[in-house]
């Protein structure tokens, strides 16, 4: 198994070992959760802009309450991104980046409001079939070259409808390229999503 896997077996051990430490304690240190997000996301440098391919993001985390208002944030989950455009009538693609993507991020909390910073390792799980000219093509050249794995930097706002349900937006990008030699091709998106705490 890959290093980086083994790290991201080694996390989703230790949130579900908070799941029970978090249900014992009446005061816990650990607080669990699960979410739920849309992505609108693209491709920088593929000669397309703007927000268009649509995706989801689901998964469990944890978070480390190291004080009233300051507090460590690590998820584990899926996110589907990548980039849709159409450049004439002709010529359009789509390309899905499947990700398996750990989040790890500091944040401060004011009342019902939480915001978040951190960065976000990702191992590329598949690249999706390729939409090129309205047709299906996983062989076609914009399937290949990217990299097996993405580092994100992340910033985040939360707010806290409950005690148990929270809506938040982040706003996503990558720090290294993508792809093995169109350098310049970076991740960037946006993610609205909720989640349960418990």
């Amino acid at each position: 198994m890959k290093p980086f896997l083994k790290v991201m077996l080694i996390v989703v051990i230790s949130i579900i070992s908070t799941l029970s430490i978090s249900a014992q304690d009446d005061t816990p240190k650990f607080q669990a959760n699960v979410y739920l997000k849309a992505n609108a996301s693209q491709i920088d440098g593929d000669e397309l802009s703007g927000f268009r391919k649509p995706g989801v993001a689901a998964g469990i985390g944890t978070n480390y309450l190291i004080n009233e208002s300051w507090f460590l944030s690590i998820k584990l989950g899926y996110t589907l991104i990548g980039s849709k455009g159409v450049i004439d009538e002709v010529y359009n693609y789509e390309i899905p980046l499947h990700y398996l993507e750990m989040p790890i991020e500091i944040g401060y909390q004011y009342k019902n409001m939480r915001i978040t910073t951190g960065l976000a390792p990702s191992y590329l799980l598949q690249t999706g079939t390729i939409i090129l000219y309205g047709q299906e093509d996983s062989n076609n050249i914009f399937a290949q070259g990217y990299k097996s794995q993405d580092w994100k930097a992340t910033v985040g706002f939360e707010y806290l409808f409950s005690n148990d349900i929270s809506g938040s937006i982040n706003f996503n990008k990558s720090i290294i390229n993508i792809r093995t030699k169109d350098a310049g091709q970076t991740n960037r998106y946006l993610s609205f999503g909720l989640a349960y705490h418990f």
